[in-house]
């Protein structure tokens, strides 16, 4: 049930001519039956290990209007999953991995409801990703690594703007359809115990997520459900918001005496851009969305744990998050200019101390 209601006026006499009590915005409800199989099969050789999964899902989705207690039609959907996995063993060591997977995935029920009346989305077409991963493992006398690449074709995304969204912007919902992205990277995960009371690990992510087609956009009004306008967006080339492409950082861990332990972390975060709103993109012309400042954060921990009695263990410590008080923004919207200035989101956290204990038994 989503019902948007009216319980204080803050000292006012309305809210747009209603009351309290009143419902603005929304004010429906829905059914939802889902119904999935799945199936496995696994070899386990003594170089080979493989699997094989495959799954199958149905929604069917109803309406519910609270103004006058109609209902909808049934609308049905089906989609499919089908995943496998590759492990071969190179040496005691050693090891090579490829998985492959396909995702035809139904969209979520509000793409087939298309507002708060009763008319359903006409031409709802399934989501579908394919992806593939390549890579390996080895290790050694106190130290690990791992490394690999993937690639991953989203296919016709179908995207709709909430109703939070719509109250704070006053817009009429849309529904976007064919829209395409790819996404593709490299991941370098390693470790290495330097001594027993130290171990150190680093990792890099470096990755390329854009959207490679346009689409169009259909916009609806917010109480009767009508079509009020079809009209092409674009996002070819443009890169995919709200998500670091370039991730580096280190950790070390230290176990002292007497139970203390700490623990040290950096981070580097950079070619990170602005969410932006596809129904927006409506000109061939318009630049990538913002693009964040790169920013670094180091973390620590210092803490003492020790067994008080047999049953119960006690975990002292002291945190501080952003040491260095790195001035960073963490997500937000694409504005108007693509700049800063009309960039709208949220800054990260300064810098935090924390203390805490836990006790466990």
């Amino acid at each position: 049930w989503s019902k948007m209601e009216i319980l204080d006026l803050l000292g006012g006499t309305s809210f747009q001519g209603l009351a309290v009590g009143d419902c603005v915005g929304s004010q429906y409800g829905r059914t939802t039956h889902l119904a999935s199989g799945f199936g496995q099969v696994l070899y386990d050789g003594h170089k080979l290990n493989a699997n094989l999964g495959v799954s199958v899902f149905n929604g069917n989705y109803r309406h519910h209007n609270d103004a006058n207690g109609e209902k909808s039609e049934w609308v049905h959907g089906w989609g499919m999953t089908v995943k496998s996995g590759l492990l071969y063993h190179l040496t005691g060591k050693a090891q090579a991995f490829v998985n492959l997977g396909y995702n035809n995935r139904l969209p979520y029920a509000g793409v087939y409801l298309q507002s708060n009346g009763h008319p359903l989305a006409n031409k709802v077409t399934n989501e579908e990703n394919l992806m593939a991963e390549l890579g390996t493992r080895i290790n050694w006398q106190g130290g690990s690594l791992e490394l690999s690449g993937y690639a991953a074709n989203w296919k016709n995304k179908t995207m709709t703007q909430s109703l939070a969204a719509r109250a704070n912007e006053q817009k009429d919902k849309y529904q976007i359809t064919g829209m395409d992205a790819m996404h593709m990277g490299l991941e370098l995960s390693v470790s290495q115990r330097i001594a027993p009371w130290m171990k150190v690990s680093a990792f890099a992510n470096l990755a390329s997520w854009k959207w490679t087609s346009s689409g169009n956009a259909i916009s609806y009004d917010n109480y009767n459900g009508e079509s009020l306008e079809t009209y092409a967006i674009y996002c070819d080339g443009l890169h995919v918001g709200d998500a670091p492409q370039t991730q580096i950082g280190a950790q070390a861990d230290f176990t002292l005496q007497h139970g203390f332990y700490a623990n040290v972390s950096w981070q580097f975060n950079d070619r990170m851009y602005a969410d932006f709103e596809p129904s927006d993109r409506r000109s061939q012309d318009l630049p990538d969305a913002y693009r964040f400042p790169s920013w670094n954060i180091v973390d620590a921990t210092l803490g003492w744990n020790a067994q008080l009695t047999d049953n119960m263990h006690i975990d002292i410590f002291a945190t501080g998050r952003n040491i260095t008080d790195s001035h960073y923004i963490e997500r937000g919207k694409d504005g108007a200019a693509h700049d800063l200035e009309t960039f709208r989101g949220y800054w990260g956290a300064p810098r935090t101390l924390s203390v805490g204990m836990k006790l466990s038994w």
